[in-house]
């Protein structure tokens, strides 16, 4: 997880080649042992792979991994609208959004419609 977290907040302060750095140890280390795919798909999504994030996505899935909760309510933000992954939100979560935290928020991911501040 703690490559997936620095690839992701390299890409939020503009660092794409440090994030394309954190995504290849992640990748290292998959090939060593398991790395569950909601991690690769935060870190393919840093990297600037979308296509190959929501691919990832779509493995956590039918892998029933717990990481999908983490990727979805923080790593993945940056998805929502697009239809494979509001599928795979849906899965998890029903109708309701994916939880955000503060740090998704400080990041500058807007809260959810039903989360915004009065």
């Amino acid at each position: 997880m703690a490559y997936a977290s620095a690839a992701s907040m390299y890409a939020s302060i503009g660092r794409a080649d440090s994030a394309g750095e954190m995504l290849r140890r992640l990748e290292g280390l998959g090939r060593r042992r398991h790395v569950p795919a909601a991690y690769i798909a935060v870190a393919r999504l840093a990297a600037g792979d979308r296509p190959g994030a929501l691919d990832a996505l779509e493995e956590a899935l039918r892998n029933h991994d717990l990481g999908l909760l983490f990727a979805l309510g923080i790593g993945l933000e940056a998805l929502d609208g697009e239809p494979r992954y509001e599928a795979v939100r849906k899965r998890v979560f029903g109708n309701r959004p994916a939880p955000r935290s503060a740090v998704g928020r400080m990041r500058g991911a807007p809260p959810p419609a039903s989360q915004s501040p009065s």
